[in-house]
């Protein structure tokens, strides 16, 4: 078996092929090997009626034998969740990583079991195993399990994608703040242009002009449009 990727072991260094043995074992009539050596694809390794236990059917085994098979090659064929539960019926486990509640311990109650195996496996792509997922989980750096309920169960959304959720919280923040900067900015702008205006109007009152009339401006008095009387006396008489 080739080394595993770092991300796949846990804290103790111990390889998911390893783990996943001491998982299997822990429910009671569960015929399994000492060992799982990792291949290209795990779909050999899928529980059948013989072995189907809320071990083998748990989130946990699925995670590290999927993890396991790294350990042969860096793409593995690996199958979905759904098609490693074909056989297992009412031994699925659909709330939590590893059947503690059923009253099913690990060995000496080790915290043996990498945090990335708490992982719900219906939150993967497609449903199948997703490698990036589980490194970011490792990334972590929370410790080893024992198989109880943890207080953030990995049915939620994995590391990335919950710091990612209180992204769009600060952009609504960002944009109420600049939204006011903004509003705040253009009503400065119009008082000064206001402002302006006034203190314009009041250093250079508006001056009267008279309206024309003719091209001459006319007065408020009136003018007489009657015609001049003719003085007869003024005019010389002509001799007949």
């Amino acid at each position: 078996m080739s080394s595993c990727p770092s991300w796949s072991v846990n804290t103790g260094g111990q390889s998911p092929c390893d783990i996943a043995v001491v998982v299997y074992s822990s429910c009671p009539n569960v015929t399994t090997n000492n060992t799982i050596s990792p291949s290209s694809s795990d779909n050999s390794f899928v529980p059948v009626s013989s072995n189907a236990t809320l071990c083998t059917c748990s989130w946990a085994s699925y995670n590290l034998i999927s993890a396991c098979m790294f350990c042969a090659t860096g793409s593995p064929s690996l199958v979905s969740w759904d098609t490693w539960i074909t056989n297992c019926n009412a031994n699925t486990l659909t709330t939590t990583y590893f059947p503690w509640d059923e009253g099913i311990r690990l060995p000496s109650n080790a915290s043996i079991i990498p945090y990335y195996a708490s992982y719900d496996p219906t939150n993967y792509s497609n449903g199948t195993f997703v490698e990036s997922t589980a490194n970011d989980y490792s990334d972590t750096g929370i410790g080893n399990l024992n198989g109880s309920p943890i207080s953030n169960p990995s049915s939620s959304s994995s590391p990335s994608s919950s710091s990612s959720s209180a992204t769009p919280i600060g952009s609504i923040v960002g944009g109420v703040v600049g939204g006011t900067v903004l509003l705040l900015l253009l009503c400065g702008f119009f008082f000064f242009i206001i402002c302006r205006k006034r203190r314009r109007a009041a250093q250079f009152p508006h001056k009267m002009t008279l309206p024309t009339l003719n091209g001459y401006p006319q007065t408020s008095a009136a003018m007489s449009t009657s015609s001049y009387a003719i003085q007869s006396n003024n005019i010389p008489t002509v001799l007949q």
